[in-house]
């Protein structure tokens, strides 16, 4: 049965000596793999830029009952990036972040919720140009709340500590070493108040760092089997020099 749908691309894997299998998140099915024929020959039927990281695409594929694949007939750009492309900053940040989402995001089920904040947090990203250096840790945190781990409460002088293994501020320090530090405490709690990626978070270089890799262990410890991101040592080479 032929069916249109929507969807984010997430990685590409080689499937054949021309073909490759996508893994693309939909507005309507959830994550799905799907063969596209034809990307890596000399005179593709597909243009291979359809199938970068975080692409918004519109696709046609030829679903079968109880099938693991199933194959694109048809694909376009639903949304043409304008600085994604050709600044390496945004690239990279795209890069690591849709890796984070194939980790996290393994249901065949619909969730038109976090379908639209990917899609609209990815667009806001192409199209500001506002410096956002926090724009990754922002979305992070905020994508939480779509995966059932969303950081509770907030910090105060009551609870200056937050708790990464039962995700909620707290008043005295955990007894184990997953908990962030007052200082770290206060900045996550911004971010998790904050309204959107509008609201002006100036964090220090320093505080990125730390936010991030404390970020990292708490997907690492909500998210089962949550393992090696390849692409943070790169993520990290172009934002940490």
């Amino acid at each position: 049965m032929l069916k249109k749908t929507q969807g984010i691309v997430f990685s590409t894997t080689k499937y054949s000596e021309s073909s490759i299998i996508a893994k693309i998140y939909t507005n309507d099915r959830g994550l799905q793999s799907y063969i596209a024929s034809g990307v890596r020959s000399k005179k593709p039927k597909f243009s291979p830029n359809l199938f970068q990281a975080a692409s918004i695409v519109e696709l046609v594929a030829n679903y079968k009952p109880n099938a693991n694949l199933n194959r694109i007939t048809e694909i376009k750009s639903h949304i043409n990036y304008i600085s994604i492309p050709f600044e390496i900053s945004k690239s990279t940040t795209i890069i690591f972040l849709t890796e984070i989402l194939s980790k996290c995001i393994i249901e065949e089920s619909a969730d038109q919720n976090l379908f639209n904040y990917i899609k609209k947090s990815f667009i806001y990203f192409d199209e500001t140009n506002r410096s956002l250096p926090e724009f990754h840790i922002i979305f992070l945190i905020k994508l939480t709340q779509y995966l059932g781990f969303k950081p509770n409460g907030k910090y105060s002088e009551e609870n200056p500590y937050f708790d990464l293994r039962e995700g909620t501020f707290c008043s005295t320090k955990p007894k184990h070493f997953d908990f962030l530090i007052p200082l770290l405490s206060t900045s996550l709690s911004e971010i998790n108040q904050s309204t959107d990626f509008s609201d002006h978070l100036n964090f220090t270089k320093d505080i990125r760092i730390k936010l991030l890799e404390n970020t990292i262990k708490y997907y690492q410890i909500h998210i089962p089997n949550f393992k090696h991101l390849n692409s943070l040592s790169i993520f990290k080479e172009v934002f940490q020099n």
